[in-house]
């Protein structure tokens, strides 16, 4: 017998009936390929077992002609078998979609983002004086902070004193610098000037303080070839009972040179001495008086009492106030952001960040984040969400320090060296616990 009587004969083909029985051959083969394509293994063994045994049954068909009725079971049942992985199939989409968001239906998220619009600013540190550390003069133009200088003065006990101008905005409850707040008070100001040019910092301000002194701020630098680079302030390793992650990029920052610069600050009779730093800058020396302009000034989870609510929304971008998120194709947020002027303050979430209504019970869900500006990843982390009925628990941990670009070497050795400018982002952490039913959130940063 040759091979193609064998091959015949496998599969129930022989004699007149071999066309017939070729077209049944061809048959279960699309139904094994089917199968296959539909990742069905089980199937896939069931289809192979039956087709093998349709053929040994039309061999014993031609041996028996009065069984040949029986294999018209062992084709059909293949062919009812192929509605199982498609049933199979709309089931598991079923479940899916059960913890996928629908278009048009309601989505909660705990985040939020926020900017502080400053123009520019100067801290200053001084030595030996037996009542301040430093004088920190801020510069607004409009905005959430209105328009005008704020005076922050660093306390040696380690409070703060603010004083404003009419027309800049202070909230009280959401300052967090140092142990807290001492005297606060709006005040006039004249001369108010706070300018940045060509050839440095150019600063002339005086007010009155809470004991009637006058304050004194003079400062004006003379210098040239002034090459400023970005800088994340630390200001965030200060706050030891933060409400909010304060995030201070500086995109153009630089320290006052000593030579040609005039400093003359003064509180009542007594003139303040300035600090040095032992870090020159273009082979020149300079003060402990360092000033930025080109702000982005970013703040995440701020006092947060109420969850985001989004209704009716669908894969795209959807903005509430200022901020905006971009929800993907799987119906979470891959991002969002607030612009600030040209620039963009942004969290991303590499995995996406889920519905909190689509979560399911009791099992974490894990995923990490990112904090850019423009493009720029200044720090990360992760963050795990797990549902217990209609009450979420949020953690969002900061893992992932800043590491400093574009500066030049010798301040990228300083930072490796004093690695609270680096690290300082990764001692925060935000736990919080959301309401479902009420859409309330109670929730606390907290330093690690």
């Amino acid at each position: 017998m040759n091979y193609i009587q064998c091959f015949a004969i496998t599969y129930g083909v022989f004699g007149t009936a071999a066309a017939l029985l070729l077209m049944l051959a061809v048959l279960l083969f699309v139904f094994w390929l089917a199968a296959l394509l539909l990742e069905n293994s089980l199937l896939l063994t069931v289809v192979l077992a039956l087709s093998a045994l349709h053929g040994f049954t039309h061999v014993i068909s031609l041996l028996h002609r009065s069984k040949v009725k029986r294999a018209s079971l062992f084709l059909t049942l293949p062919v009812a078998l192929l509605g199982f992985p498609a049933a199979k199939a709309d089931c598991q989409a079923a479940e899916a979609n059960q913890g996928t968001l629908k278009s048009g239906s309601t989505f909660v998220f705990p985040l939020t983002l926020s900017e502080e619009p400053m123009e520019r600013l100067l801290v200053a540190s001084f030595r030996d004086d037996p009542e301040y550390e430093g004088i920190e003069p801020q510069m607004f133009d409009n905005g959430t902070s209105g328009k005008g200088l704020k005076i922050l003065m660093y306390r040696k006990d380690k409070k703060v004193d603010v004083y404003w101008q009419q027309g800049v905005s202070f909230d009280e409850k959401t300052f967090t610098l140092g142990e807290g707040l001492g005297y606060t008070a709006e005040t006039v100001m004249s001369p108010s000037r706070f300018v940045i040019t060509e050839t440095g910092v150019d600063i002339d301000i005086a007010f009155t303080d809470k004991s009637g002194r006058r304050v004194q701020i003079l400062i004006k630098e003379n210098t040239r070839n002034i090459n400023p680079f970005p800088f994340l302030a630390p200001v965030g390793d200060n706050v030891k009972d933060p409400n909010k992650l304060f995030a201070v990029y500086m995109k153009e920052f630089d320290f006052v040179r000593r030579e040609g610069t005039t400093i003359h600050v003064t509180i009542g009779d007594r003139e303040l001495q300035p600090a040095s730093f032992p870090i020159s800058r273009d082979r020149q020396e300079v003060y402990l008086m360092r000033y930025a302009s080109s702000l982005v000034i970013g703040e995440m989870n701020a006092s947060v009492t109420k969850p985001v609510v989004l209704e009716n929304i669908s894969p795209g971008t959807v903005k509430t106030g200022d901020m905006s998120l971009m929800i993907n194709e799987e119906n979470e947020v891959q991002s969002c952001w607030v612009n600030s002027k040209s620039d963009r303050i942004e969290l991303r979430f590499s995995e996406g960040f889920p519905n909190l209504l689509t979560l399911p019970q009791n099992k974490k869900v894990k995923g990490s984040w990112q904090y850019a500006v423009s493009g720029e990843v200044l720090f990360g982390g992760k963050y795990s969400l797990l549902r217990d009925d209609n009450k979420v628990f949020v953690e969002l941990d900061v893992t992932k320090k800043w590491k400093p670009r574009n500066i030049p070497f010798s301040f990228r050795v300083f930072t490796g060296i004093v690695r609270m400018f680096r690290v300082w982002p990764v001692s925060y952490k935000w736990n919080a616990v959301v309401d479902l039913n009420e859409m309330s959130v109670e929730s606390r940063w907290l330093r690690k």
